[in-house]
């Protein structure tokens, strides 16, 4: 805890000079659930007794030029606009400039594409992790053609990779329409439907396959269970919200490789010291 401390407080994850400039990057950022306890530090007595737990959202981003297979990684507790501002330098690290753009991709929250939008502008094209789309597609399925719905949701995929979503809405609109519960929010090629029309601007896989670019989020979602939750998820462990920030950050440096620059820093304080 000392060290994850001093690594969160005094060192930068990314000490080393930023990497050569960019034409296209790839950014992704998504959140998982971390376990926190909380204890009144004022009550007299045994403080166990006030123990209190929650799970809060550790944000991790990763950035990498297109053809790399090493990402830069970031991660912070501290809300969206934080999560944010740390993607984008990282990104910046890694040879964004004026002339970059941003191959951004997610998950269906929200805040993950208000912030791509708020830190980058006309320079990302945010990609809705495809994915996350078929989950959708395939729950609708087994409504909209209850025969066959392996062959429906295989149909509905192949038209967003080549561009055609509009016939997918459409598509799902006809099975709404037809259905005898209409008003039914829950029912789920309703669920896919309303997720859809909210996303139109996301779904341009179809460029993004011809330019060899990825489509799935997949990475850092996997990101988070090697450099997250491996240490932070542990069997009957819980955090300290400070705590489980200063080992997010620990595990951050560990994963960008600057562990080593951490600890020449720190033997030479010590030898200063002595």
């Amino acid at each position: 805890e000392k060290h994850a401390s001093a690594i969160h407080n005094t060192f930068d994850a990314l000490r080393g000079a930023p990497q050569q400039e960019q034409k296209i990057i790839i950014g992704l950022i998504d959140g998982s659930m971390v376990p926190i306890v909380e204890t009144d530090e004022s009550a007299e007595g045994d403080r166990r007794k006030t123990r209190k737990t929650k799970w809060e959202e550790c944000r991790l981003g990763a950035a990498y030029p297109k053809g790399s297979a090493t990402p830069t990684f970031c991660a912070t507790f501290d809300g969206v606009d934080e999560a944010g501002e740390q993607l984008k330098k990282i990104i910046e690290h890694v040879g964004f400039t004026d002339e970059s753009i941003i191959h951004a991709m997610g998950d269906g929250a929200p805040w993950i594409a208000d912030q791509i939008e708020k830190k980058f502008g006309d320079q990302a094209n945010f990609l809705l992790d495809f994915y996350h789309l078929s989950q959708y597609l395939h729950a609708a399925a087994s409504y909209c053609n209850p025969d066959d719905p392996n062959s429906w949701a295989t149909t509905q995929k192949n038209r967003m990779k080549n561009g055609e979503y509009l016939l997918v809405i459409q598509e799902l609109k006809k099975c709404i329409d037809v259905q005898k519960d209409p008003e039914n929010q829950k029912c789920p090629m309703r669920v896919c439907y309303n997720y859809m029309i909210k996303r139109t601007d996301q779904f341009n896989y179809k460029d993004a396959i011809a330019n060899d670019l990825p489509i799935g989020s997949g990475e850092i979602e996997s990101a988070h269970r090697s450099v997250i939750q491996k240490r932070l998820k542990l069997p009957g462990g819980w955090w300290l919200h400070k705590n489980a920030q200063f080992m997010a950050s620990l595990r951050v440096a560990r994963a960008n490789n600057v562990m080593e620059n951490y600890w020449s820093k720190y033997r030479m304080s010590e030898c200063t010291v002595n």
